[in-house]
């Protein structure tokens, strides 16, 4: 969020503003930075219930919090001015939770804070914490280089430090009272002129004995980008280890909570929070997670189950860190067509993701290859020496595109485009189970391809296999193409239960419909409320009841297909017999 200059000026001394009052700029996740060359003091602008703190003849500057800049994160955002020559400045927090007397030997403090830099840096400096430094007796880290991102790319600095007898006495001798935590910068040479932007300073206390039993404090809402998209990396996690519980299944919801639903993840319930956006210390799912408890780890013991690995755990942290973003089943989300740029939209989204993955293109292939590719890619088959030879040959600027258009027009494309909906239809061309023996459905397979070949719009391409039958006035390729339906398998072994294998053909049918249309997995569905996809118990027999009125027999044909069938004339002719028979003459 931007603020105007007006604004600023009615929250701070007029000497102040003149410090701002030049350019201002966003930087990246929301942070902003104010140009403060050319000041030669050093200056904090202290927002909230920080403290100045003074180092000899280096000082700061009070201030308020710059009037809810990028207020959307709750910041609490500090700026650190330096010119020429050495020395430090730093701003200092007194906790408000944790006191050195409530602390244990073997107790861990977590330290961390965000930073950026402007990239007008000449010289030398580094991060630094401090737990109780205000007399210089407290804790020093090790130093961290400030330039070790890009310019204005917000970067989690964290130092940890485990309690020791050594540091309770000191603490307790000196009277330390609360934990307090400085963070600062340390100008060690050049004409820096540079300016440090700190936010999101947090205190984490995580005690000994067991998991994270406090919360943590003075932490407000990270700008971490994690790389973690729900759907791919958290759903599944959730799903293996808590939804069982936890989920959408109204029989068996562990203490009414259900993480499957963000608006009850994030809920408070009696001030407790399973998940608690940005703040993944504070959530209980973390802490629960982490217990060595018995009576408080998740998933329980009588569970019998692993637990999350030390991966899965950390996956969760950073995307709870990062806010906790849910995302609903990609098979109910639109999709939205991409901005096509005016050069080529491929070679852009491909160097777009190439450089997103820090990746360089592939030197460019001879022509040889790219012919090689084409063909797979578009057929499945490779080239012959001629279709090569015949390409090499062509000195029209545009013979790659009449190359693509003469193969996209060719039946071989049609098959290979056919080639992923007959896996998803389960297409065969016998009856599977024990006794794997003849049938034909290759007739529908056919009329896949031809379906292809002539571009046939896909809504009319899923009515006709699935309600071809339904369609007034029906023509044959309407009905053969509801053979998408009779792919199941089916068997005529000795002591087959007819009723039984019925049962599980039409079940068959839900599920291939589920899957290839739909996107979903409803075959869970069929025993319980689903604990993964957004499908209840009674909705997959609702789809049931609508293939459950088919007039497929539970017994199979032998060696031929299942009534009821059809005389059917393939689409694609004699599929190119005779020119195999006039090949094979030639040859004998």
């Amino acid at each position: 969020m931007k603020s105007t200059n007006s604004h600023l000026l009615a929250i701070l001394p007029l000497s102040i503003f003149a410090l701002f009052a030049t350019a201002r700029a966003e930087l990246v996740n929301g942070g902003f930075e104010t140009d403060l060359v050319g000041v030669n003091k050093y200056l904090a602008i202290t927002p909230g219930s920080w403290t100045s703190f003074s180092n000899g003849t280096n000082y700061v500057v009070e201030g308020a919090a710059l009037g809810g800049i990028a207020s959307a994160y709750k910041d609490q955002r500090y700026y650190l001015a330096h010119a020429p020559g050495s020395g430090y400045s730093a701003i200092r927090q007194e906790s408000k939770a944790i006191a050195w007397s409530s602390l244990s030997v073997g107790d861990t403090l977590t330290v961390s804070a965000w930073t950026t830099y402007r990239n007008d840096i000449s010289g030398a400096a580094d991060t630094y914490f401090w737990l109780n430094d205000s007399d210089a007796s407290g804790l020093k880290s090790a130093p961290i280089a400030v330039t070790d991102a890009a310019p204005g790319a917000w970067t989690r600095r964290e130092w940890s430090y485990v309690v020791t007898r050594e540091l309770l006495d000191k603490a307790i001798a000196g009277n330390w009272g609360q934990v307090e935590v400085q963070v600062g910068i340390v100008w060690k040479t050049g004409e820096l002129n540079q300016q440090v932007a700190f936010d999101d300073v947090s205190l984490a206390h995580i005690p000994a004995a067991k998991a994270v039993t406090k919360a943590p404090v003075l932490v407000t809402k990270s700008k971490v980008k994690s790389n973690s998209g729900f759907n791919r990396d958290i759903r599944p996690i959730l799903s293996e280890n808590c939804f069982f519980c936890h989920g959408q299944d109204a029989k068996d919801k562990g203490g009414e909570l259900r993480l499957d639903i963000r608006e009850q993840a994030v809920a408070d319930r009696d001030g407790v929070i399973a998940i608690v956006p940005g703040n993944p210390e504070k959530s209980e799912i973390i802490r629960r997670l982490l217990s060595k408890d018995p009576e408080m780890v998740m998933p329980p013991p009588d569970a019998h189950m692993a637990g999350l690995k030390p991966d899965q755990i950390a996956t969760l942290k950073k995307w709870i860190e990062a806010g906790a973003e849910y995302e609903p089943h990609w098979a109910f989300v639109s999709p939205e067509k991409a901005k096509i740029p005016a050069t080529n939209p491929v070679d852009h989204f491909v160097n777009q993701r190439l450089a997103k993955e820090k990746l360089k293109p592939s030197p460019a292939a001879d022509p040889e290859t790219l012919v090689r590719r084409l063909f797979l890619d578009l057929t499945g088959l490779p080239p012959s020496p001629t279709d090569i030879d015949t390409y090499l040959a062509d000195t029209s600027p545009d013979r790659w595109e009449k190359l693509i258009d003469r193969l996209m027009s060719s039946m071989h494309f049609a098959e290979r485009m056919a080639l992923p909906w007959l896996d998803g239809a389960r297409y065969s061309d016998t009856h599977g189970y024990s006794i794997d023996d003849h049938r034909d459905m290759w007739a529908w397979r056919d009329w896949v391809i031809n379906a292809f070949q002539k571009n046939q719009a896909y809504d009319q391409f899923l009515l006709e296999q699935i309600a071809g039958d339904l369609i007034p006035n029906a023509t044959p390729d309407q009905i053969a193409a509801t053979g998408f339906l009779r792919n199941s398998m089916n068997t005529h072994e000795g002591g087959t239960i007819e009723e039984e294998y019925r049962v599980n053909y039409t079940i068959d049918k839900v599920d291939a419909v589920a899957t290839s249309v739909l996107g979903l997995t409803m075959k869970c569905a069929q025993c319980h409320d689903h604990k993964y996809d957004p499908i209840s118990q009674k909705e997959f027999f609702q789809m049931y009841a609508f293939f459950n009125t088919s007039s497929e027999p539970g017994e199979g044909a032998t060696n031929a297909s299942t009534p009821p069938v059809m005389n059917y004339k393939s689409p694609l002719g004699d599929g190119g017999m005779a020119q195999l028979k006039t090949r094979i003459a030639e040859l004998e």
